[in-house]
């Protein structure tokens, strides 16, 4: 998943799939013999693997400094944003297959808070969430609103 796992014996962490995915393997020994052979791909596995220390240190800082509806808000900008960066955003829409509930384990939140978050968000008309699709009315506003600055994503740096 990063290149922690070629160089730590141990990883303190792990990751799940909250929906479908695909996963690929690669054995450990062909990735040690392509970071030896290829230098150029080396240092992009490793820009990568600072690029998700960013995000990490970027959830760290909204997590000790935004409240319950920030967080939710800046949350649904950073999905926007990376969906609309791959194309699967479609009329300010993009599919999300968390329900509240979901959100309640991701951020340690409790229900009410969660509910009261994603219903002040509507009732400012920044949103409309119904099921698995998420409608996004004033991005702008609601980037404003979750105190969301998209340069931690790095995404401008990534497609060059």
């Amino acid at each position: 998943m990063d290149l922690h796992a070629l160089v730590l014996e141990r990883l303190d962490h792990s990751v799940i799939a909250q929906g479908d995915c695909k996963v690929q393997f690669v054995d450990q020994q062909q990735l040690r013999k392509i970071t030896n052979d290829f230098p150029h791909l080396t240092r992009l596995f490793w820009m990568l693997t600072l690029i998700d220390a960013k995000i990490h240190r970027a959830w760290l800082a909204a997590a000790a400094t935004l409240r319950t509806n920030e967080r939710i808000a800046h949350f649904l900008c950073e999905l926007y944003t990376r969906y609309a960066t791959i194309g699967f955003v479609k009329n300010g829409s993009f599919e999300m297959p968390l329900q509240q509930k979901d959100m309640e384990r991701l951020f340690g939140f409790s229900r009410s808070h969660v509910n009261r978050a994603v219903q002040e968000l509507r009732a400012r008309g920044l949103i409309d969430w119904s099921r698995d699709q998420v409608t996004v009315h004033d991005l702008d506003n609601l980037k404003i609103y979750g105190k969301f600055d998209a340069d931690y994503l790095e995404i401008v740096s990534a497609r060059r």
